[in-house]
């Protein structure tokens, strides 16, 4: 029967030098037919394929979530402050073209208040030359004083320049 198969003693002999070596594979040793090859091929195309849906269809049910609740939010005042916010929670799971298309909004607009958000909660450092707050308060008591009620402040300047302050 064997031979019938194409088996061989030498066959088995190897398939025992390979086991006790450890590199005896899946395939019991023997090579892989064609058939099986593309058959390998074939399912690790379409695992691709489905992990590719996978996201997509991630991607989609995000953008659905938030255009309900745009939908929803669309009703009040605060409507557009409401889109730019979702636009830009929406953007971490996709990027911001899709974002701004799903909820109506120009990326021209978001971006604009995205600048202008990043410029307001910039903290600037405090220059050097700045004044401490106790000789800001001995300027504002000089300026509020009787004598200079109703100065300008060129002439404030000007008045204690001449008189050395």
């Amino acid at each position: 029967m064997l031979r019938r198969e194409g088996l061989y003693s030498s066959h088995l002999t190897l398939w025992r030098r390979q086991r006790a070596a450890g590199r005896l594979g899946p395939g019991g040793g023997r090579k892989q037919s064609a058939v099986e090859r593309e058959l390998r091929r074939e399912l690790a195309r379409e695992k691709r394929e489905n992990e590719c849906l996978r996201q997509r269809l991630e991607r989609a049910e995000t953008i659905i979530v938030v255009q309900k609740t745009l939908c929803a939010a669309s009703r009040f005042a605060a409507g557009r402050a409401l889109m730019l916010a979702a636009v830009k929670e929406l953007a971490v799971a996709v990027d911001t073209r899709t974002a701004c298309d799903a909820a109506g909004v120009s990326r021209a607009t978001y971006d604009r208040q995205d600048r202008l958000r990043s410029h307001m909660t910039r903290v600037c450092p405090e220059p050097a030359w700045a004044l401490t707050p106790a000789e800001r308060e001995q300027i504002l008591a000089v300026l509020h004083s009787e004598r200079f009620m109703d100065a300008a402040s060129a002439e404030i300047v000007a008045t204690l320049l001449a008189e050395g302050t």
